[in-house]
């Protein structure tokens, strides 16, 4: 009873982060406090359930990343919250301000916002935790994370199409982007329903047979059966990142695909077949699909502004290598390093995640933050190579997260609310499935595989 609790608390939760997408990616304060509102509320729920219940092996070994997790954001809330002495404050404080009272953020109620936000995805990766230890409830997961994306890309395509977006309205521009106003940023979340559409549908494959007749029957009636559904998923996801016209989008989903294929290679026959089937799916996308993308690789234009930043980022960097300016404000502290060729440019983010967080935590606590997602990430990918059965779910986890980790080194998408809350949900499912029975031998409650 109590896991169909969590289990019906897990899919609300995923239904509020998909839905988030739908007003420009929650990436607006009211969007992304509702969203935020909605989750505290279910996490509240979650809590109440996990005091009945005592934590499992997952919930236990996630205790170090949660750790780190919580030392970073401690040191978020004391740039904004604490009064330090002037050599410590943040220059801002003495050129625009006159006050007996200084902080380390160059702006606080900006790093306050989003400590809620990282709270927020935090409490998300719990939430998915500790309802993924069943795996029906992670395959009916990953189902809708597929058929949801699937359905924005269908749209994003078809409001190209058809020339007109009534969510984006003014907004809109020549390359998809569905509800997303940053075409980068719907690729990264087209990424994720690629990825979950390909998992399923190999999910799905046919046993290996020596007998290429019966190999072949087997196929067409799985396809037939449903899998149709998913392997259409993948072309719609792929052709909506290819109209996105994103290289970075692109470079991601095929290291997507790359690391997928390369952490399920299985001793049996079927595993050659599935990848032939996704490089077949890949190329005939590229075939129909890519032009205005390819264009755009090969483009040398002066909106390459990212490249022109970078170097500032990194002087602000060596400015404050360890207090930071302060989490969220990039926006405000990093004015005095804009240079004439960029004043054209108003420039609120640094096209890099991790030297935006670099550049706004400091260099130790954002080593302990990303110390805390790449125990997370390992600890996944410790799953799908000693799991037996189920491996799939660490496996498009593990997936997830090098594609989108590639993709924040040359933008932002993993700052929008709606995919860094469908990031962390991926997170905790693939942590989750990350660990077998043997690993949960001895454990009341534990969770069937």
């Amino acid at each position: 009873m109590k896991d169909a609790k969590r289990q019906t608390l897990g899919l609300v939760t995923l239904l509020a982060i998909l839905t988030s997408a739908l007003p420009l990616g929650a990436n607006r304060p009211m969007w992304w406090l509702l969203l935020a509102f909605v989750i505290f509320v279910l996490f509240t729920v979650q809590l109440y359930l996990d005091f009945r219940q005592g934590p499992d092996v997952a919930s236990r070994r996630a205790l170090l990343p949660a750790l780190l997790f919580i030392a970073a954001v401690g040191w978020a809330c004391v740039q904004a919250g604490l009064p330090v002495d002037e050599s410590l404050a943040h220059p801002v404080w003495k050129v625009v301000f006159t006050m007996s009272s200084f902080r380390i953020s160059a702006d606080p109620i900006e790093t306050l916002h989003h400590i809620v936000r990282l709270a927020c995805y935090a409490m998300i990766f719990w939430i998915a935790l500790r309802a993924a230890r069943n795996s029906r409830f992670a395959d009916i997961s990953l189902q809708i994370i597929a058929v949801v994306i699937t359905g924005f890309s269908a749209y994003g395509i078809l409001a190209v199409i058809l020339g007109g977006n009534p969510i984006l309205g003014d907004l809109a521009s020549r390359a998809v982007s569905a509800s997303f106003v940053n075409r980068n940023n719907f690729a990264s979340f087209a990424v994720v329903g690629l990825l979950a559409n390909t998992t399923i549908y190999l999910r799905h494959r046919p046993a290996a047979s020596s007998d290429g007749l019966r190999q072949a029957r087997d196929f067409l009636e799985a396809f037939f059966s449903g899998s149709w559904v998913f392997a259409i998923g993948i072309l719609v996801c792929f052709a909506a990142i290819f109209f996105s016209e994103s290289r970075a989008g692109l470079g991601a989903a095929l290291i997507g695909l790359a690391i997928f294929s390369a952490t399920g290679r299985d001793r049996g026959a079927g595993s050659a077949f599935s990848v032939a089937f996704v490089a077949l799916i890949v190329a005939l996308s590229i075939i129909a699909f890519s032009s205005g993308t390819f264009t755009r690789i090969f483009a040398v234009q002066g909106e390459e502004a990212r490249f022109l930043i970078y170097p500032l980022v990194l002087d602000g960097i060596g400015d404050r290598p360890w207090l930071g300016h302060g989490l969220g404000a990039f926006h405000d502290a990093f004015r005095p390093y804009v240079t004439p060729e960029l004043s054209f440019r108003e420039i609120d983010l640094a096209h890099s995640s991790y030297l935006e967080n670099i550049f706004e935590l400091g260099i130790p606590a954002a080593a302990v933050f990303y110390s805390a997602l790449f125990l997370i990430v390992g600890g996944i990918y410790r799953g799908l190579r000693v799991r037996r059965r189920n491996k799939h779910f660490a496996r498009f986890a593990f997936a997830v997260a090098v594609a989108l980790g590639f993709h924040a080194f040359l933008d932002f998408s993993l700052q929008i609310p709606a995919i860094a809350s469908l990031f962390a949900f991926v997170l905790g499912l693939g942590w989750a499935q990350a660990f077998s029975e043997k690993d949960f031998k001895g454990n009341l409650g534990s969770a069937s595989e």
